[in-house]
């Protein structure tokens, strides 16, 4: 029934608790009524607030009888949780001015108390600096160093909340101290702005902004203070970033009215900046101007930091970094010209993070700037296209994607530079995720050049494309990890064989060569399985239609293999072979009319090997046999009894 008088809003009942209280001070054991075993910790700390509360009542009398028991309190050296910073406040109203008499005495419980191991009481000594120093400005700026050093030497805690105020009141002691140890306190306060916990972050900004606001020499300051405000844009929880562009937008316009006689013109000349990112509010003059007083002091900061980032954002390992690098691209594209970053940027072109660069600014800049600069970039993501690595391959497609978007119906001249990538990435593809995307943005370019399906920009761009990728050097020998190897067989597959028989004339002279280096039996084999990959994706019906190839094909691409070699993998190569072979007789494919002085070595051979140890290779002579006795009018009993 005490808590209760206590809050009573009669005089009578007040002081009758206030003496029952006084009354079992007096009689618990030493005096102590802490240890009444009715009385717990939170019972304790509401009786104590409602007993300070009572200090300020009109009736002097229980003022007296208040204080009297709250002396009993702090004899017992009784530490309850949340009186401390309402006994300041009652002693800040009671005394007002006279509060400066007894400064040094406050400071001096505060240095004490702020260091005591008890988030309690550390959180509860911080709330009374923060009540006390603003009342007392003029004695604490002489005072304020010891207190600061007590603050930095407490700076961590494992509990939130007391970060949290820890902060606030760092920030107060600093603005009505001497101010002379911003760079200090600063590097601890860069520190809470990246804390783990939201409210330690917030008491951050608020404190950057009550700085920027109030600090005496704050232009002193703004290349440290800004970018860490800034970072609150970009936190992690929107609510965090809605304060602090509401913060950073005061700081703005506060700082524009303060020099509104040196920014005069440029509020005169304030209009709308043609390709504006839509999905951005423009900040206000005062903080456009703050960044541009400060930019070439933060820009080196920045870069040096960045340094540490460029093996992670290539390798794709860090994607907040990625994002944040990726939109700042992004309005470089929408505000610099074509001319300032295509030097520094395009045509030097070899990282996978300059993908990442150049896939920002392309989702900025406009149709008539990427016209003066689309056949450098086109040309510098085919280059960075010829690899394997998952994360280059897929910043060349998210570059493509928006060339095309950016071309609209207008792709003209450059349908074959993307293209060309596409079906290198397409043939080089780590995943089948990438070349889901690459089969999605090949129909997005079919429909730029009015095709009606994807697969018709292979017969279009056949001839250039086969050109390329075998190389002008005809002779070039592949390997098993050539790169033009792999994307020659996925284009092909695409593209079918019409294409194939189409452009032979083109791949004779680079398929023959390597068909003919005995040494590399991996290659030879890997060329006739895509010529019979090739040869059974096609339509049935559509043989009448194809193109044939002369005899002479079949010395220049079979009789290397077909001769007998020992050895397992020689012998899955010549299987290959006489498969392949077989196959193109059986579709008709070769002319048989031009079989003329080869006839006789063709059979020849293939009766060296009617008894070659492979079943599936004697399969396939069975069947060379039947097509070319059948062809070339040969009769089945003198091949028979040659054999």
């Amino acid at each position: 029934m005490v808590e209760i008088g206590l809050k009573s809003s009669s005089r009578q009942i007040k002081l009758k608790a206030l003496n029952d209280l006084l009354i079992r001070v007096s009689t618990s054991s030493g005096g102590n009524i802490c240890d009444d075993p009715e009385w717990d910790e939170c019972a304790m700390t509401e009786m104590c607030k409602d007993v300070i509360a009572l200090m300020a009542d009109l009736s002097e009398t229980i003022q007296e009888k208040a204080i009297v028991f709250y002396e009993q309190i702090i004899s017992a050296r009784v530490c309850v949780d949340g009186s401390l910073p309402n006994l300041f406040n009652l002693l800040r109203n009671r005394l007002g001015s006279k509060m400066r008499f007894y400064i040094n005495d406050c400071l001096a419980v505060l240095e004490k108390t702020l260091a005591d191991p008890f988030a309690g009481v550390r959180t509860a000594s911080c709330q009374c600096l923060i009540t006390l120093v603003p009342h007392v400005p003029s004695e604490f700026f002489t005072l304020s160093d010891s207190i600061l050093d007590v603050l930095i030497a407490t700076y961590t805690h494992n509990q939130a909340k007391v970060r949290a105020i820890h902060t606030t009141a760092m920030g107060y002691v600093l603005h009505f101290g001497n101010g002379k140890r911003v760079s200090e306190v600063w590097r601890l306060l860069a520190q809470r702005v990246l804390d783990s916990h939201h409210s330690v972050r917030q008491s951050a900004y608020a404190v950057l902004h009550f700085w920027m606001t109030h600090l005496r020499d704050r232009y002193s300051y703004w290349n440290r203070l800004v970018p860490l405000l800034l970072s609150g844009l970009f936190d992690e929880l929107s609510e965090v970033q809605t304060e602090a562009r509401r913060l950073w937008r005061e700081v703005g316009e506060q700082y524009a009215e303060e020099n509104r006689d040196e920014i005069k013109d440029r509020y005169d000349d304030e209009v709308d900046v043609p390709n504006y990112p839509p999905e951005e509010t423009r900040p206000v003059l005062g903080c456009r101007v703050l960044v541009q007083r400060i930019f070439f002091n933060v820009v080196p900061s920045v870069l040096n930091d960045l340094k540490d980032w460029q093996e992670n954002v290539a390798k794709g390992e860090n994607q907040v970094v990625v994002a944040e690098v990726w939109k700042c691209a992004k309005l470089l594209g929408h505000f610099i010209e074509p001319n300032v970053y295509c030097e520094l940027l395009v045509r030097p072109m070899e990282e996978a993070s300059h993908l990442v660069l150049l896939s920002g600014i392309l989702q900025g800049i406009t149709l008539e700037n990427f016209r003066l600069i689309s056949e450098s970039i086109l040309k510098g993501i085919y280059r960075l296209s010829r690899t394997e690595q998952l994360a280059q391959q897929f910043y060349c497609l998210e570059c493509v994607r928006r060339a095309i978007r950016l071309f609209s119906l207008s792709v003209g001249d450059s349908g074959y530079a993307i293209f060309r990538i596409l079906a290198t990435i397409d043939g080089l593809a780590a995943g089948t995720h990438l070349k889901a995307e690459v089969s999605q943005i090949t129909k997005e370019l079919a429909e730029r050049l009015n095709l009606t399906r994807p697969e018709s920009l292979y017969p279009s761009f056949a001839a250039e494309f086969l050109t390329e990728i075998t190389g002008g050097n005809e002779t070039e020998l592949w390997l098993n990890s050539s790169l033009e190897l792999k994307i020659l067989q996925c284009f092909l597959l695409k593209a079918g064989l019409a294409v194939f028989l189409e452009h032979f004339n083109i791949l004779h002279t680079p398929l023959k060569t390597n068909l003919q280096v005995v040494a590399n039996v991996q290659i030879r084999y890997d060329i006739y399985r895509l010529i019979i990959d090739i040869i059974q994706v096609q339509e049935d019906d559509s043989s009448s239609r194809l193109k044939q190839v002369d005899w002479n094909l079949v010395p220049d691409f079979f009789f290397a293999t077909m001769t007998w070699k020992a050895g397992r993998s020689n012998a899955i190569a010549r299987a290959a072979c006489c498969c392949c072979l077989a196959v193109l007789l059986d579709r008709e494919i070769i002319d048989m009319k031009t079989i003329g002085a080869i006839k006789k070595e063709v059979i020849t051979r293939v009766i060296a090997l009617s008894r070659d140890e492979c079943q599936e290779t004697q399969r396939a002579i069975s069947r060379i046999a039947r097509l070319t006795i059948r062809s070339t009018g040969a009769t089945l009993k003198r091949f028979t009894r040659s054999s």
